[in-house]
């Protein structure tokens, strides 16, 4: 940029693409388990990645434990926020949720509570429940 030609300012990974996310419970199996999840999108620029994640759940079917999305394009780095817009819940107030990625994986998980210090259980889903969430996170 600008004639600089330090190869610690090159940019050497950028890529666009989508990923098939699946919203699941952390045990237990599918059951009749039914979600309209649409294409994740991602944006990797360097070690960050953008991801958008957008959901429907049709049937909440046999899963249980804590909720999570998994099939991220990248295993994340280390544990880092997502930004969360919406899920319908019927125990989770909406001003004390959030998501996470989990360092070393590609799931993220749900979190809750004053000090977002439990996990959402997948039995606080709704049929019904919409997900739409995007954020940033660091892969190796």
């Amino acid at each position: 940029f600008n004639g600089d030609t330090a190869a610690a300012n090159a940019l050497d990974d950028y890529e666009e693409g989508t990923f098939t996310p699946t919203f699941s419970g952390s045990t237990g199996s599918a059951g009749s388990y039914g979600q309209t999840m649409g294409t994740g999108t991602y944006t990797k620029i360097g070690n960050l990645v953008y991801v958008r994640v957008r959901g429907y759940i049709t049937n909440l079917g046999s899963w249980t434990g804590y909720a999570q999305i998994s099939g991220l394009p990248f295993a994340a780095s280390q544990t880092a926020g997502i930004s969360l817009s919406q899920f319908p819940s019927t125990s989770v107030d909406a001003a004390m949720r959030t998501a996470i990625c989990i360092a070393s994986t590609t799931n993220i998980n749900f979190r809750k509570g004053s000090k977002l210090d439990s996990f959402v259980l997948y039995s606080e889903f709704v049929t019904g429940s919409r997900i739409n969430l995007h954020g940033c996170y660091e892969t190796a």
